[in-house]
C-alpha cells in the first residue's frame, strides 16, 4: 500500500510540523512559504520570464482559440494571484451554459491554507478575482475536485483536517456553486457523520451522473498506522446533503489513487467504472452495474505503473485507462515521475484490455499527471506536463483520434520541473481537464516565477 500522504505533506509546506513527522530535509518554506528549492531559481524556475504558465501562446494541439491566463501574473482573463502565498492542486469544471470554475490550494503565509476559486460566467472570456473556500473549524484543506451538472451546478469536493497526527479530524467536504451565485454554498461533510477526530482520508473523486447525483470516491487509511486495512469508499448523493456510502474495496488490492469515469449519454443506469493503483505495478479496473452498491473487479492493466493518478473515459462498453510508467519508486515526500505515458483500451467494460499503445515516451525526458478526456466527435486528448528533474518542464496536450496515434503539442512553460512536494515550487500533484461541447479547458500548476502559481488554457475540443 502507497499513500500520497496528502495531510503530512501540506503540513511540512506550511511549516506545522517537524522533519520526524515526514518532512524532506529541502521542506524550507517555513510558515510564510515563501522560499523554493534552489533549482527553481535557475533555468525555467525563477529565472524564466513571463505572464504565468505559457500555455496560452500555445496552439493547443493546433486548436486553442480561446482565452487563457498565468497564475503567476495579476493581469489577464485569469488569475490565481490572491491573498496567497503559493498555490497548487487543480482541477476544473466547465457547464454548458458558459460557466467555468477553476480551484486549487491556496497556501498562505500564516500557516493556513484555504481552496482557492475562481468563476467565469462568460465561457471562460474573464474570470472574477480569486475567492476562497474555507475548512469548516479552522482545518487545513487540499484534493479539491470539481464537477458540473446539466443543471449549470458546480460542485466542490476537498479534502479538510488538521495538522495533529493523532486526530487528525479529516473529512471529506462538498460544496455547491448555483448557476445564479458567486460563492459556494456552505460545507457539507460527505465522507462520515463528521463526529470522529481519527478519520484519515485521501485523494476524493468527483463526477455527476445522468440524473445529476453526485457521485465521489475516496481513500479511507483511518487506522492504517495500526494494521488496519486501507479501502476505497464510494457515495451517492441526490441533494448534495445526504449521502448513501458503498465501501469499494479494502484489500491490499488497492494501492490509492482512484478516479471515477462513466458514459452519461447511457442514461442514469449508465456503468460507473473505477481505475486505481492495484498491486505489483499495475492499474485495477472496478464496474458497478448497480448505480454503486457492489464494484466487482474486471482486470489489471498495466506494468510498472507509477505513483501518480490514473484516469479513464469510457463510451458504451469501451474503456481507456491512461497513467504513467517507468522505474521510480514511491516516495512519501517526491512526485514519482515517468518514463512513459501509456493508455490501455478494453472494448468489453474492462473485463479484458487490448494491450497498452504509447502516448508519450522519449529517452531522458520524464512525465508528470497525464489526464485524458474524449470530445464529442470521438478525440482523445491527454494533458501532462515533460521534462526532467530540475531543469524546464513543459506542458504539453497529445491529441488522437483513435487514442493509437498521438500528435503531442507544447503549450507552453511550465517552469521547473519540480519534484519536491513540500516545496513552494511543487507543481501540484495533478492538474485539471474538462469538455464542453467543443470547448477544452485545462487548469495546472507552474512556477515560472519560483513560487507556484495556477494557470489556465482554454481551446477547441473534438
Amino acid at each position: 500500500m502507497r499513500r500520497s500522504s496528502t495531510r503530512v505533506l501540506i503540513a511540512c509546506s506550511l511549516g506545522l510540523v517537524a522533519a520526524a513527522a515526514g518532512c524532506g530535509d529541502d521542506s524550507e518554506e517555513g510558515a510564510t512559504g515563501a522560499q523554493t528549492s534552489s533549482a527553481t531559481t535557475g533555468a525555467g524556475g525563477g529565472a524564466t520570464t513571463g505572464t504565468g504558465g505559457g500555455a496560452t501562446t500555445g496552439s493547443g494541439g493546433g486548436a486553442t482559440t480561446g482565452s487563457g491566463g498565468g497564475g503567476g501574473s495579476a493581469t489577464g482573463p485569469f488569475t490565481s494571484v490572491g491573498q496567497a502565498s503559493y498555490e497548487a492542486q487543480t482541477s476544473v469544471a466547465a457547464t454548458t451554459d458558459g460557466s467555468v470554475v477553476v480551484a486549487w490550494i491556496g497556501f498562505f503565509a500564516d500557516g493556513t491554507s484555504a481552496i482557492g476559486v475562481a468563476i467565469s460566467r462568460d465561457g471562460g472570456q474573464s474570470f472574477a478575482p480569486p475567492a476562497y473556500v474555507d475548512s469548516p473549524g479552522g482545518r487545513l484543506t487540499s484534493n479539491p475536485v470539481l464537477a458540473a451538472d446539466a443543471d449549470g451546478h458546480v460542485y466542490l469536493a476537498w479534502l479538510g483536517f488538521r495538522a495533529d497526527f493523532n486526530a487528525p479530524d479529516e473529512h471529506v467536504y462538498l460544496a455547491r456553486l448555483d448557476k445564479d451565485q458567486d460563492t459556494f454554498g456552505a460545507a457539507v461533510v460527505a465522507s462520515d457523520d463528521g463526529a470522529s477526530v481519527t478519520r484519515d482520508f485521501d485523494k476524493p473523486s468527483l463526477a455527476i451522473d445522468a440524473n445529476d447525483e453526485i457521485l465521489l470516491t475516496w481513500a479511507d487509511f483511518t487506522g492504517f498506522s495500526s494494521g488496519s486495512p486501507a479501502s476505497l469508499t464510494f457515495a451517492r448523493s441526490a441533494d448534495g446533503t445526504t449521502f448513501t456510502r458503498t465501501t469499494i474495496t479494502s484489500d491490499a488490492t488497492f494501492g490509492n489513487l482512484a478516479s471515477i469515469c462513466l458514459d452519461t449519454s447511457q442514461g442514469p443506469t449508465a456503468p460507473l467504472y473505477v481505475v486505481h493503483l492495484g498491486p505489483n505495478g499495475t492499474v485495477l479496473v472496478r464496474r458497478s452495474n448497480d448505480q454503486g452498491q457492489t464494484w466487482p473487479q474486471m482486470v489489471a492493466t498495466g506494468a510498472s505503473v507509477v505513483f501518480q493518478d490514473p484516469t479513464c473515459v469510457t463510451t458504451g462498453d469501451e474503456v481507456w485507462v491512461t497513467y504513467a510508467t517507468g522505474s521510480a519508486l514511491f516516495s512519501p515526500t517526491l512526485d514519482s515521475p515517468g518514463d512513459a505515458i501509456e493508455v490501455a483500451y478494453s472494448a468489453n467494460g474492462g473485463m479484458t484490455f487490448a494491450g497498452s499503445k504509447k502516448i508519450a515516451g522519449t529517452a531522458g525526458t520524464q512525465y508528470l499527471f497525464p489526464r485524458i478526456t474524449r470530445g464529442a466527435s470521438g478525440e482523445f486528448s491527454v494533458a501532462y506536463y515533460e521534462g526532467s528533474v530540475n531543469n524546464p518542464a513543459s506542458l504539453v496536450l497529445a491529441t488522437s483520434p483513435n487514442a493509437t496515434t498521438w500528435t503531442p503539442t507544447s503549450l507552453g512553460s511550465a517552469g521547473t520541473f519540480t519534484l519536491d512536494r513540500t516545496l513552494a515550487s511543487w507543481l501540484g500533484g495533478y492538474l485539471g481537464l474538462a469538455l464542453t461541447g467543443t470547448s477544452r479547458y485545462l487548469s495546472f500548476t507552474e512556477n515560472t516565477q519560483g513560487k507556484a502559481h495556477i494557470g489556465y488554457s482554454q481551446g477547441v475540443a473534438q
